[in-house]
């Protein structure tokens, strides 16, 4: 068990939504309040736009019973016939950053349930580094892959001390996880 491995038993619970509503919205109002993204603007428009279509799981993360962020899972059947599960998008309110990876291991056993093959986590270094992001993601055996697609990158004035970071291709990971392997 993925859990159990890892984490114990946490009381994370992914809960199933059909759209993104004004519950989500808060996730971004409280998260913009705080940081000031450079970001889309994840409202409930956009996002039952962006990943409304039949294809995209989304559910509201609850800890202890408590709303702390959202996640949408893209699963579809790739070119080469493989079930692929890909985390597309995801917000976490700042009390649950510390809860990051216990959330990533619902989100592997949710994935897994839908009979996925490999599990796909697009990431690019930033502030997520805060919470080692990429840390979390090599302790679940991901597969590192650079990315050499043309990728545009805007720097706000907060990232500018992350440049030389951010800009290093070597830091742009699309991280893979077969299951294969557990």
């Amino acid at each position: 068990n993925i859990n159990v491995l890892f984490h114990g038993k946490p009381s994370i619970r992914l809960e199933p939504i059909e759209s993104f509503s004004d519950a989500t919205d808060i996730f971004t109002e409280r998260f913009s309040a705080s940081f000031r993204p450079v970001s889309i603007e994840r409202k409930q428009r956009h996002l039952n736009w962006r990943f409304g279509s039949s294809g995209y799981r989304k559910s509201i993360v609850k800890f202890n019973e408590k709303a702390v962020g959202y996640v949408a899972l893209h699963i579809f059947k790739n070119p080469s016939g493989f079930k692929e599960a890909n985390l597309v998008d995801y917000l976490f309110l700042p009390e649950a950053w510390n809860i990051f990876s216990s959330i990533l291991a619902e989100v592997l056993k949710a994935a897994k349930k839908e009979g996925s093959d490999f599990v796909r986590i697009n990431y690019i270094y930033d502030l997520k580094e805060k919470f080692r992001l990429s840390n979390i993601i090599k302790k679940f055996f991901f597969l590192r892959r650079c990315d050499k697609r043309n990728i545009v990158v805007f720097l706000s004035p907060p990232l500018k001390a992350l440049e030389k970071e951010m800009l290093d291709i070597g830091n742009w990971f699309f991280t893979d996880l077969y299951f294969e392997n557990y």
